[in-house]
């Protein structure tokens, strides 16, 4: 592992840390697609608008998970740039009991609650009976069509089919790491230090807030986009869908190299630090546009694959195109967001978490939503990407300035 870290040409490195992490994401893009899918084929305006819905409360789960998820893979990565592999054990121990706490509570919780949060999320009368039973899950797609048109369990079935897969996931992620030397799943060792507790949550709530901040971005678009109608919904949520094609690949990019990022930091080697953002900034910068390119040209055709409904294929056209003109800039949000967090700049890490879909977003979903109606609230998300870009690369030169990284010449 040593000479993968510190020896490997970056390209190498980046792609073998990567890739893995990258079929992950495009194992769950493929099950989200076909969730949407097999439900739009109903043609059913209002299920299809209930999981658009339901889905910031998928992101809120994923938001706590991230606390103790990537707060302690940030830190593991550099105590592992130190070779001090008794506490990446510990530390990989603790967060994942933690982890384990911290769902229980969670889903009591929501349980308890499921009426008012269903109507923060602006479900109405005709939306809600979809969205409880589909919330907080990702799916599987052989079981989807079985349950949704074969034994006409409608969203109920759907739901029970991303739990099952949801099961079997993270059996097998258990069981390989299990397997893996250091790391460790022994309770005995699942306890660190006070510091070590706030490193790992330095990185892990800014971290949480990203996926937070998404849910509350994604409650303020369908608000206001529930002023149009369940069509407009529908279409955002199928636009969303198409949107993780690009997005779950770059999120795969970003975080598979974070382990790299993080361990070479530790291991205090500049050089290789630099030379490794900057390959991660091509790369991510690179795919981003070629994809954005592609799906903006065939945005109609896709939109129809799902529903071939005039007013939805024209509304989800015009929302996909809006969102994948700044792709390359979310590509290199992506790579400040996880750079900050994989060398402990905590600050910076939550003022990226804070922007794009918290507050420059809400911003300009109000603002543009006053001055240019439903035009504005589709490129909201556009401007809140730009002015989130803008951030993101003043942050990363004060960053690096503070802790004295030399360019590579």
């Amino acid at each position: 592992m040593n000479d993968l870290f510190e020896k490997a040409p970056i390209p190498k490195a980046y792609f073998h840390l990567a890739f893995p992490v990258v079929l992950g994401m495009v194992a769950s893009m493929i099950y989200n697609l076909a969730d949407t899918f097999f439900v739009a084929q109903t043609g059913n305006a209002d299920l299809v608008a209930g999981i658009a819905l339901g889905s910031p409360l998928f992101s809120f789960m994923l938001a706590v998970g991230d606390i103790f998820g990537l707060g302690g893979s940030a830190v593991i990565s550099r105590v592992l740039g130190r070779h001090d592999y008794h506490q990446s054990a510990r530390i990989s121990s603790f967060c994942f009991y933690i982890a384990i706490a911290l769902s229980l509570v969670l889903t009591a919780l929501l349980l308890l609650f499921e009426q008012p949060i269903l109507g923060l999320l602006g479900a109405t009368a005709a939306t809600r009976p979809y969205i409880a039973t589909i919330s907080g899950t990702v799916l599987t797609i052989i079981l989807d069509p079985l349950f949704l048109f074969g034994f006409h369990w409608g969203a109920s079935g759907v739901a029970f089919a991303n739990v099952l897969g949801y099961a079997v996931n993270t059996s097998l992620l258990v069981f390989f790491m299990r397997r893996a030397k250091t790391l460790s799943l022994a309770p005995k060792l699942a306890h660190i230090s006070r510091p070590t507790l706030k490193a790992v949550v330095a990185v892990g709530i800014p971290a949480s807030l990203t996926n937070l901040t998404q849910s509350f971005g994604m409650m303020i678009l369908n608000s206001y986009l529930a002023a149009y109608g369940a069509q407009a919904v529908a279409a955002m949520g199928i636009v969303q869908k198409v949107y993780m094609v690009v997005m779950m690949v770059m999120v795969g990019f970003a975080f598979g190299t974070q382990p790299l990022v993080g361990y070479t930091y530790g291991a205090k080697n500049w050089q290789r630090l630099r030379a490794t953002l900057r390959f991660d900034l091509k790369v991510e910068g690179g795919y981003a546009t070629i994809c954005a390119i592609i799906l903006m040209i065939f945005a109609p055709q896709l939109i129809k694959l799902f529903m071939n409904q005039p007013a939805i294929v024209t509304m989800g056209t015009q929302m996909l195109r809006a969102m994948l003109i700044t792709t390359p800039l979310v590509g290199f949000i992506l790579v400040f967001t996880t750079v900050f967090q994989s060398v402990g700049a905590g600050l910076s890490a939550l003022a990226m978490a804070l922007s794009r879909q918290a507050i420059l977003l809400g911003i300009a979903i109000v603002i543009l939503a006053q001055f240019f109606g439903l035009t504005g609230i589709i490129w909201a998300q556009a401007v809140a990407d730009v002015l989130t870009c803008l951030l993101g690369w003043l942050l990363y030169r004060h960053t690096f300035k503070d802790i004295q990284v030399p360019s590579s010449n």
